[in-house]
């Protein structure tokens, strides 16, 4: 007994504070194990285990705030997973990893054998995700100053004393003034703008983003033959709001034909096509929404028509639409701006396809060209 007394020495009564500083060390090593399991897991690229617990609530939380809907956030995370993105948060900020992900599965869709119908209904939702996520990508709210627009750049003019809105461009960048070509009227006439005269100056940047702010005409010159009204550079110019469809250059010819709405059978109104008069122009700038077509005849405000051209692949695009306005360009005809009223889902899509450049190499011509 004593021998066994003294052997049970040994084991003494463990301290209450060393319990503790025990159980901390553990559960310490146990969240660290976790935390480098995680940062593991994201850098080999496990695309389906990023959108997991906090990362797919903080992804849908991302997705609402920029504007998508919960379908498509559901679509947007079954492509993350589908092609492993390692960080989804990237796809939120227009950048290439969206791209990326779009043309693949875009090229998948393209070579299934699922009916045409179907494959362009896919491709729609696609783009509509698209055009949210690049409309509210973030960008400056304000451009830094005028003296970074470049000549050739186009621009508007909104004059408050004769409410009027004019085209132009950027003729001349200087050190003091920004030179702009001076605006012409509707039978090609300058509009005179005396030096003191207050306008307003807007402009497109990052293809959504509209700028614009109050400037002052400080003189006016001829350079070339060419009137030029000089304003003072702005240091900053804030952007007003986010036009709704990515616009891009463009230089494309067409035919365009008048439309008239008539009484139709029983009581409903039907659009009839003239093509026994046929106008031609050319198309220089675009977007799914609209385009610009300066030709040398022009509809008046309002009217309607509808506008011809075809892909280089040879097939026919029409697109009905309606004149929002017109602007006159001295020795350049005049600009029809167009708003797009009608179009099949096919011809939408070959259109974006072209201006989110998800098709490369693409050129237009009318047909008959």
């Amino acid at each position: 007994m004593p021998l066994l007394r003294y052997e049970f020495q040994f084991f003494t009564e463990t301290d209450p504070t060393t319990n503790l500083i025990m159980i901390l060390v553990l559960i310490g090593a146990v969240l660290l194990t976790v935390v480098v399991g995680k940062l593991t897991s994201q850098r080999s690229g496990g695309g389906a285990r990023s959108l997991s617990g906090l990362g797919t609530f903080s992804f849908r939380r991302s997705a609402r705030k920029i504007g998508l809907t919960r379908h498509y956030i559901r679509l947007l995370e079954g492509l993350v997973k589908k092609y492993r993105v390692s960080n989804p948060e990237r796809v939120l900020h227009n950048s290439p990893v969206l791209d990326n992900i779009l043309r693949r599965e875009m090229a998948e869709i393209e070579e299934s054998r699922l009916p045409d119908a179907e494959k362009d209904l896919r491709k729609h939702h696609l783009f509509l995700i698209k055009q949210v996520i690049e409309a509210n990508s973030p960008r400056r709210g304000t451009l830094g100053s005028t003296r970074h627009l470049k000549p050739g750049e186009e621009v508007k003019l909104y004059l408050p004393h004769s409410r009027r809105l004019y085209l132009s461009e950027v003729a001349e960048n200087t050190p003091t003034y920004l030179g702009i070509r001076a605006p012409l009227d509707e039978q090609g006439k300058l509009v005179k703008l005396p030096p003191g005269s207050r306008v307003h100056l807007s402009f497109v940047r990052y293809g959504t983003q509209l700028f614009s702010a109050p400037a002052t005409v400080r003189h006016v010159s001829t350079r070339s033959s060419i009137p030029i009204l000089y304003i003072d550079h702005l240091s900053r110019v804030p952007q007003v709001l986010k036009r709704r469809h990515k616009r891009i250059e463009f230089n494309a010819p067409t035919y365009f034909y008048k439309v008239q709405i008539v009484e139709g059978t029983g009581r409903r109104r039907e659009a009839v096509v003239n093509t026994g008069q046929r106008y031609n122009g050319t198309i220089i700038d675009l977007s799914a929404g609209g385009c610009g077509v300066r030709t040398y005849y022009p509809l008046p405000p309002g009217s309607l028509l509808r506008l011809d051209f075809r892909t280089d692949l040879g097939e026919p695009i029409s697109a009905y639409g309606k004149v929002r306005g017109v602007t006159t360009e001295r020795g350049k005809g005049t600009i029809m701006h167009v708003m797009f009223t009608s179009m099949s889902r096919h011809h939408l899509n070959e259109l974006r396809e072209i201006i989110y450049d998800m098709r490369p190499g693409l050129s237009i011509s009318p047909p008959g060209y």
